[in-house]
Parts: structure tokens; sequence; C-alpha cells
């Protein structure tokens, strides 16, 4: 009778423990689909403190726990929103409880034998060649956001797709473009700014950082000029967050170590390594002088902000 007592208890032990087991999953990645690939070949070729990942389609799994990576904060990018602007955001490295990664800042580019791009030339035909990749929609659309932002930070909400359908037709239409901007891509955009002094083109730091370092040797970089009123400016920029999601304190508290990883210096340069993006930690040393120059841009950019839904 002892015995079966005891075998009763043992099996009743063994259930608990299974029960527990199968409760106390280990922390994810979650990843949005646009950053999956890269972010998976960064945490396998890292000492990541935890290497699952699974996708993130806006739902978060039950009973798991982890980081949400994306480069759309959650909660976030309102369907009646232009854009999503962040106040002092690269200087805090931050906003809420979600933290930034690396970032991906639009910038104006021109060789170093020409000059900075002035808001007239922006809005008028000019001296040089103004390049604007017409067949490529978030070219398009930076453009369409420099142009309609009223003041510093501020990107009226649009009520119908007709004006705004007007606004994109007249940035790609704009006399102040290269001759049949409409029919540019990327590629052939770049061909054209190698092919012509001085020229000027409105691109992500990522797309240069692409680049053979013997093509961008002498490459310079300025923000997108601005009235001559404005007493402070933003960058347009992508965005890397880090979002950590839970269902308890006891949760929270694992993650600590995660977090303390991600924030960390050596992380955030590994992490703008692989994505070809920007360090969004300030102590870390800039890449060369292009660099260098960004890093001065964003530095003293009062908010960051990123292109949004216009259509």
């Amino acid at each position: 009778m002892k015995k079966l007592k005891k075998l009763k208890k043992l099996k009743s032990l063994s259930l608990v423990v299974l029960i527990v087991t199968a409760c106390s999953k280990p922390p994810l990645w979650l990843v949005s689909p646009d950053v999956d690939g890269a972010w998976r070949s960064f945490v396998w070729a890292e000492d990541a403190p935890f290497a699952e990942t699974a996708l993130f389609e806006g739902t978060r799994p039950a009973n798991r726990y982890g980081f949400i990576i994306t480069t759309t904060r959650p909660g976030d990018a309102g369907e009646d929103e232009p854009t999503d602007v962040y106040q002092g955001l690269y200087q805090a490295g931050g906003y809420g409880d979600s933290i930034v990664l690396a970032i991906d800042p639009w910038i104006v580019f021109y060789e170093f034998t020409g000059s900075s791009l002035t808001r007239a030339r922006a809005e008028k035909p000019g001296e040089g060649v103004l390049i604007l990749p017409g067949a490529e929609e978030d070219a398009v659309l930076a453009w369409t956001a420099q142009f309609v932002q009223s003041r510093p930070g501020v990107f009226p909400a649009f009520g119908g797709q007709t004006l705004i359908d007007a606004l994109i037709d007249a940035i790609r239409a704009g006399a102040q473009f290269q001759k049949g901007a409409q029919t540019y891509n990327w590629a052939n955009s770049w061909s054209v700014f190698f092919e012509s002094k001085p020229s000027w083109i409105y691109a992500p730091y990522s797309v240069v950082r692409a680049m053979p370092p013997i093509k961008t040797a002498g490459f310079e970089a300025c923000r997108f000029p601005t009235p001559a009123d404005w007493e402070s400016y933003g960058v347009q920029a992508a965005v890397l967050w880090a979002t950590p999601f839970f269902g308890s304190a006891k949760e929270q508290a694992k993650l600590e170590a995660a977090r303390a990883w991600l924030v960390s210096a050596d992380t955030q340069r590994r992490i703008a390594d692989a994505f070809n993006w920007l360090p969004a930690h300030p102590d870390i040393p800039p890449a060369n002088a292009l660099a260098r120059t960004i890093q001065g841009l964003c530095a003293r950019a009062e908010f960051v902000w990123t292109a949004g839904a216009f259509e």
C-alpha cells in the first residue's frame, strides 16, 4: 500500500514537472517580414541571448515572451497619419519601451567638387542635375513628404486620395528634376548621378554604404534643405526597433540580459554592419568621413520621422 502511494506521488510530481516545462517556453524574436532574413542571419552569426525567431504579422503568440524586431514601432503609424514623428529619438536611443537598434537616414548626396543642395534648387530648375528615381515609390513619397511638411515635424493628414495622387504626380513631373524622371529607377538614377556634375540625389544611407568604397570615396552629404525661416529640422529615416513583449513581471525580468545586450555599443555596431545602416548608439565611431558627416546631421536633428502611408 505504501509503495502504491509512493508511486502515485511520483507520477503526480512528474506530471507537475511536465506541465511546468511545457509552460516555461524560452524567449524568442518576433521579426517583421521586411527584416526577417537579415535579422535571422545576424542572430545566427552572433552570440545572441537566444536564437529562436518567428515571423511577426501583427499578433503575439500566447504564453511566449521576447522582443519584436520591426521597422514600424508597434502601435504607431495610424491610418490617418502620413508620418510618425519622434522628438529627440537619435539622442535618446529609444521611444517608450522600444529600443532603437539602428537607423537608415535619407540624405542628399553629392560629390565633393559640388556644393550642397539649396532650397531654391530643390524647388525650381537651375544649375546641375537634381535626380529623382520617379519610378520608385519610396523615393517619390520621400520627396512628397518633404514638401507637405508645413513646419518642422508637422505633416498634415490628408482627406482624399485625389489630392494625394495630385501631389505625387506633381513631384514626378517636377521641372527641377532630370528629363523623364518618371521613368527612372534607382539603378539608372545612380548612372546619371555619376555622369553629371554637379548633381544631387536624395537616397537612403544604406544604398550608399552598400556601394564599393571606390565609388563613394568622393561623396559628400547634406540634409534635405528646409525653408530659410525654419530654426530646426528633422531627418527622415527607417528605424529598426526592438520592442519587448511579456505576460508577467517574471518574464520581463528574464529579458533584462537581452535588453542589456541590445543596447550595448558593440551589439549595435554589428547590427549596423549587418544591415548596412547607421548605428544608433552615439559612442560608436563612424566608419569613415561620410558616415561622420551623416552622424552629425542626425545628432543635430531635433526629431526623426518616417515617411508614412500617403495612399
